[in-house]
């Protein structure tokens, strides 16, 4: 059954100073079928950092708070979507009452907030990472979850009481997305890709791990075009389930490296090559881990758009090469 299209929307947006909230924001500002976005955040400084378009800029105001506020004023708004996490792995390992408290008790609060001021639409960012250890990559989203460390298992405790919002008449998306890089604000530089597109920067030598492990990456540009399809498609019975969000192209850390020694040379870049490192007992537990867009592909007319080899050039170049 498809619903009232919705117009002059109104959206409520967490995580608005992390790599992909900031990202969205300046995309989701130049949407006309979005009349105002409202960014909850905690950090002034982020806020001053974010590249808004002036033109748009009317369209964006900001409440300094948190997920965990009791008091959150959701009058009004149309569609949340909830970025805002507690991430890393091993952050997350170190700090998991923190990870708790943010990925899902912070979670179950907006939720809460959701239903009481029964607001339509929720889309909630969530993680390759919930699938854990999986007998056959790619995953697909009939997988029953294993995840494995605080961090998945707080952002799966975050997606089941988001799941819940089903029952009051309320619809919810839930997206799993692989790794996102590109660029943009307020990304982990230590985490690859882009710890190997400064490495090349450098003119340093890529540091690879012996062993097959297979990683999945989507560029933050198609991660945004995924959630602005779904926002455009409102009225679509496309709502009440969960979407993978990967990039389609899985591939060995070599292969990466590979792709950026191939990237750097086009571009003039002197490197050190690949740096052959012996793989890690807690690394090769995570063999393989990539993502089956076909539901994605299927039902919302999404795939990825950015080649993997393309974004590495303009990680590159990001800096002026």
């Amino acid at each position: 059954m498809e619903r009232e299209e919705l117009i002059d929307m109104k959206i409520f947006l967490t995580g608005a100073t992390g790599f992909l909230g900031s990202s969205l924001v300046a995309v989701l500002s130049r949407d006309t079928q979005i009349s105002e976005i409202v960014c909850l955040v905690r950090n002034r400084e982020k806020v001053d950092r974010l590249s808004l378009d002036e033109s748009f800029a009317g369209k964006i105001s900001f409440i300094y708070s948190d997920i965990l506020d009791d008091q959150l004023d959701l009058t009004g708004i149309d569609l949340i979507i909830h970025a805002a996490a507690v991430t890393g792995v091993q952050y997350c390992q170190s700090n998991p009452e923190l990870a708790k408290r943010v990925n899902a008790e912070g979670t179950k609060n907006l939720v809460d907030k959701a239903r009481g001021f029964k607001v339509p639409y929720f889309i909630y960012i969530s993680s390759l990472g919930v699938y854990g250890e999986q007998p056959k990559p790619p995953f697909t989203e009939d997988m029953t979850p294993h995840p494995g460390n605080i961090y998945a298992l707080t952002k799966y405790a975050g997606e089941r009481h988001v799941a819940g919002l089903s029952g009051d008449g309320l619809h919810y998306i839930i997206l799993r997305f692989s790794r996102l890089y590109g660029a943009g604000l307020f990304r982990n530089e230590e985490q690859l890709p882009h710890k190997f597109a400064r490495i090349c920067r450098e003119g340093g030598a890529l540091p690879v791990c012996e062993g097959r492990q297979i990683m999945d990456f989507v560029n933050i540009a198609d991660a945004c075009r995924l959630i602005k399809t779904v926002i455009n498609n409102c009225q679509k019975d496309i709502w009440d389930e969960i979407y993978n969000g990967g990039g389609n192209e899985p591939m060995r850390a070599a292969e990466l490296a590979e792709m950026f020694l191939r990237a750097s040379r086009r571009l003039g870049l002197i490197t050190g090559g690949i740096n052959i490192l012996p793989l890690l007992p807690d690394e090769a537990a995570n063999a393989s881990r990539c993502l089956n867009i076909a539901k994605a592909r299927k039902r919302l007319g999404w795939e990825p758009a950015v080649a993997m080899e393309q974004g590495i050039i303009q990680l590159l170049r990001e800096d002026g090469i």
